[in-house]
């Protein structure tokens, strides 16, 4: 990499454009004092960034600017392009030819080229970083540079060495985390405070606002409570209605079916009373006309006299059994056939009776046994909530003791501080504290990370956040500035902090048991959730059962209802076949009596009255037809009489039933009052509709309404205990927990960015201080054997006036000029200084070359002799690097290879003019562009 050409237009004296190509090896730029030799060394300082107005020898930075002569205007603007061949890509670009351009306007405005496209300032600067090229480094050693390097002050001759070793950028990188820590610490301070203020806001409204939570909880299940009581009572309540509502429904269907049945009864009762009436009324014409008969053979047969009245009586009556016999027969035979079917029937019921009442078993063993699980569930997860409270409070227990470590180390210290130790030792202490230290730091930021993790659970959270988690662990790096306070009694205190039964034993055990903590919380954690899912499955299995076991049951009474009709007609056909069964043997035993006499009286008649046969014959069919006269009168007279009772047992069951219908129709209007009661009084109560919580009633199994009552009750009372209660202070403990919520994660994160600061600022030093310490080594090393070379003899040293702070440490240079003393800088003579720093100099380029070097009168003390030691040297780096040495010295022209002289043929405006130079017969000579000599006349104007 080297510079390739330079162009200038408007800056300082170069009003017009200059284009000025390098070439590689060693350059002489030439001129009369005051033509703007300096100048080009300005314009390649600025357009590499250089802001310093006193560095380009202005007073602003508009100075800059070609401020017109008498002949022209000012410029408005300066501009300078750098281009830079980049063939080995010294440079972090793929391109092989980089190009810089610095515009700046006297308006104030500035703009920055890379390659034509826009850029930063910063990005130049970045592309340079350790190359040894900048606007400050040693590429470019004007006068003032060599003065600083020659300064009195041993610091001012670092940026040589932080050049050399690469360390830019990590100064750069170090004052960035530098500024950035500043600003981390002010804004922890900042946030510290509104961080306290919150902590005691939030501390000032706390209990008034857990009491108002506290209440509003209890106000809160109060209501609720209050809601299930009255929905309870109105349900048993309903219930009630309900029943009563069944009970009128049948006692409704009983009137209407005896007000039936007595119309039924009174029109049959009607009809068979006329009928028996027409009855008797040919009874008594029938009995006319037997009398009349009677009479008239009575006269022709006075012998059979009553023997033939006997056996009329006897015929008929045998006659009239006969046939109440067979009727008799005929109803039993049609009873039994109905007793029969009833038997099967009820068989079936019973049955089906028996298959509900299983079923019904069944279901309710089930659900019991669900009950059973549930219960087993609750307890094992009421068992496990205990156990993770337990396991929660040892953790506050092992938080108490680390504290209680502590606070035990801060004693020791305390008592150790009167141990006094002598110098030597005290080094050593602080040495042990310092690595004791970085082990607390290590514990204790385990802790810290472990007490975070415990965050979710609120009551470790909130007893360390809230409590004396702070005092002890938030200011380890207080602590270390304390011990170091007391470096003299560091060592036993140390031994005493870290010992075997210190703090790091109990660091094991701790972390030994959080893990155990962690695991178990976590399997309680599964294994709870598991128990209650397992809990709301159960729970909706047993409210489904509850559902299918109520309609089983109600299907259940419906079949007990039809077996109970069915065994009550069976019971009664039964009596009836009974009734039938006796009434047939009293009939045949009177048959069987009639059936004799008729034998008896009618052998006696044919015997007596065998003359008499067809009156009696006439006789006999007349007693006939009157006796089924009788017959049937007495049938009808007989089922005349059973209605007559069936009306009169009807009439007394509607007088019941209308009782019943009556007094439940009153009962269910008086708790129709009763629930409407319950409604309004809990509408003027809470100003809300009952009705909106009929949801619960649905998907609630509520207890009974006297638990509810005294369990609302109890709740009432505790909020009687509460006394006034402000609800408005649990809003503002909510906004103050907030805001403290807020600024404790805000100042958490300002310490963590705090620490990673720190981290990085130290791993940027120690990264610095270790290049600069290999860097340094190598030019002191390389300081010695330029310092005798240049000298032809002679001893040269560098030392670090701070060895333990190498980053901020000054560098004194001693030397040792052949045949004289050692000593420091200041003691040698202006050419001596001068040899000193260009050995200096070089020595740095033989640990890191730059790519190019501007030298500014760097030989203007030097003389002859160490003119000749200098170009000696230069000519061996010139093979390496691009130089460019703005001299008066024609020894040090002699040696270069390319001239490039600067004039003014116009007052106040540069010019440039370039030669290159040769040796011709062994003497030196200027050649042009096209190879010819150039010689100059008296004026200095240049002739072929």
């Amino acid at each position: 990499m080297f510079l390739k050409s330079l162009d200038i237009y408007g800056f300082k004296s170069f009003a017009d454009k200059t284009h000025i190509d390098f070439a590689g090896g060693i350059t002489s730029l030439l001129g009369p004092n005051g033509c703007g030799k300096s100048n080009i060394v300005d314009s390649i300082k600025w357009v590499l960034g250089e802001k310093s107005t006193k560095s380009l020898r202005a007073g602003k930075m508009e100075d800059v600017i070609f401020n017109g002569t008498d002949t022209r205007k000012p410029m408005p603007f300066a501009e300078v392009e750098l281009t830079i061949d980049n063939s080995e890509h010294q440079l972090p670009t793929d391109v092989a030819e980089v190009a810089i351009k610095r515009r700046y306007f006297r308006t104030g405005e500035s703009e920055y080229f890379l390659n034509g496209q826009k850029c930063l300032r910063r990005n130049i600067s970045e592309l340079f970083y350790d190359t040894g090229v900048g606007k400050s480094a040693y590429s470019i050693l004007e006068q003032g540079k060599i003065d600083q390097i020659l300064s009195t002050k041993p610091e001012d001759r670092r940026y040589l060495f932080e050049e050399a070793a690469g360390i830019s950028r990590y100064k750069d990188q170090c004052h960035k985390a530098e500024l950035d820590l500043e600003k981390t610490k002010e804004n922890i301070d900042d946030i510290t405070r509104s961080f306290n203020e919150a902590k005691r806001a939030c501390d000032r409204s706390r209990s008034q606002a857990e009491k108002a939570k506290k209440a509003r909880d209890l106000e809160t299940r109060a209501f609720d409570l209050d809601v299930r009581y009255n929905l309870a009572r109105i349900r048993t309540y309903n219930l009630m209605k309900d029943q009563r509502a069944k009970w009128k429904a049948n006692a409704e269907s009983e009137i209407a079916r005896l007000q039936e049945l007595m119309a039924t009864l009174g029109d049959e009762i009607e009809k068979e009373q006329g009928e028996l009436k027409a009855k008797n009324e040919e009874l008594y014409q029938a009995q006319l006309s037997i009398n009349n008969t009677e009479n008239d053979i009575k006269m022709a047969s006075e012998r059979i006299g009553i023997w033939t009245e006997n056996f009329q009586d006897a015929s008929i009556r045998l006659k009239s059994a006969d046939e109440r016999i067979a009727n008799i027969q005929s109803a039993i035979d049609r009873l039994k056939n109905e007793a029969e079917m009833l038997e099967d029937s009820l068989s079936l019921k019973r049955d089906q009776a028996d298959e509900e009442l299983n079923q019904i078993t069944a279901i309710t063993k089930k659900q019991e046994e669900k009950k059973v699980r549930i219960q087993i569930l609750e307890k094992e997860t009421q068992e496990r909530e205990e156990r993770s409270t337990a396991l929660d409070e040892e953790v506050l227990k092992l938080t108490e003791d680390l504290k209680s470590v502590i606070e035990e180390l801060v004693s020791q210290v305390d008592e150790k501080t009167d141990t006094a130790f002598t110098a030597e030792r005290r080094d050593k202490a602080e040495k042990a504290f310092l690595d004791k230290a970085e082990e607390v730091k290590g514990v204790v930021s385990n802790r810290i990370a472990f007490l975070q993790s415990l965050k979710s659970d609120a009551l470790v959270s909130r007893e360390i956040a809230e409590k004396d988690f702070k005092v002890y662990f938030s200011s380890i790096d207080e602590l270390v500035a304390l011990f170091r306070a007391y470096i003299d009694t560091i060592p036993p205190v140390v031994d005493a902090l870290l010992s075997a039964d210190g703090l790091i034993a109990r660091k094991r055990d701790i972390e030994k048991r959080e893990g155990e903590i962690r695991k178990e919380k976590e399997e309680n954690r599964t294994k709870i959730q598991l128990c209650r899912d397992e809990i709301t499955v159960l729970r909706s299995d047993v409210d489904s059962l509850s559902v299918t076991l109520d309609q089983q049951k109600e299907h259940y009474r419906n079949v007990l209802s039809n077996l109970e009709i069915a065994e009550n007609s069976l019971t009664s056909v039964r009596s009836s076949i009974e009734e039938k069964e006796n009434e047939k043997e009293n009939a045949l035993l009177g048959s069987e009596k009639d059936r004799n006499l008729v034998q008896e009286y009618n052998d006696r008649i044919k015997a007596e009255n065998s003359n008499r046969i067809q009156l009696q014959n006439v006789l006999d069919e007349m007693n006939r037809a009157i006796g089924e006269k009788r017959s049937v009168v007495a049938e009808l007279t007989e089922g005349l009489q059973k209605k007559r009772n069936d009306k009169e047992k009807a009439f007394s069951d509607l007088n019941e039933a209308n009782r019943i219908l009556s007094e439940q129709t009153a009962n269910i209007s008086s708790t129709d009052v009763l629930i409407e009661n319950i409604i309004q009084s809990f509408f003027t109560k809470y100003s809300r509709n009952l009705g909106e919580f009929q949801k619960i009633i649905e998907e609630e199994d509520l207890p009974d309404d006297t638990l509810l009552m005294n369990e609302l009750n109890e709740v009432n009372k505790e909020i009687e205990k509460l006394g006034t209660v402000n609800y408005l202070a649990e809003d503002d403990y909510n906004a103050a927990k907030e805001q403290y919520d807020f600024y404790a994660k805000h100042l958490e994160d300002l310490n963590k960015a705090r620490i990673d600061l720190e981290k990085v600022l130290q791993e940027i030093q120690d990264r610095a201080k270790e290049l600069f310490l290999e860097t340094y080594n190598e030019i002191s090393n390389n300081f010695q054997a330029m310092f005798t070379r240049l000298f032809g003899g002679g001893i040269a040293k560098l030392t670090l006036e701070d060895p333990e702070n190498v980053l901020v440490s000054g560098i004194d240079i001693f030397a040792q000029p052949p045949g004289k003393k050692l000593v420091t800088l200041s003691l040698l003579s202006g050419g001596e200084r001068s040899m000193t720093a260009v050995a200096l100099l070089f020595a740095t380029y033989q640990v890191k070359p730059s790519p190019f070097c501007i030298l500014d009168e760097l030989d203007a003390a030097l003389d002859d002799k160490n003119i000749g030691y200098f170009l000696d040297v230069l000519q061996d780096f010139g093979k390496q690097s691009q130089f460019i040495i703005i001299t008066h010295n024609k020894h040090t022209v002699t040696g270069s290879e390319t001239l490039l002289g600067v004039t003014q043929m116009e007052a106040g405006v540069s010019t440039t003019v370039s030669y290159r130079l040769d040796r011709i017969a062994g003497q030196p000579v200027i050649l042009n562009d096209d190879n010819a000599v150039v010689d100059f006349d008296n004026d200095g104007k240049a002739r072929s």
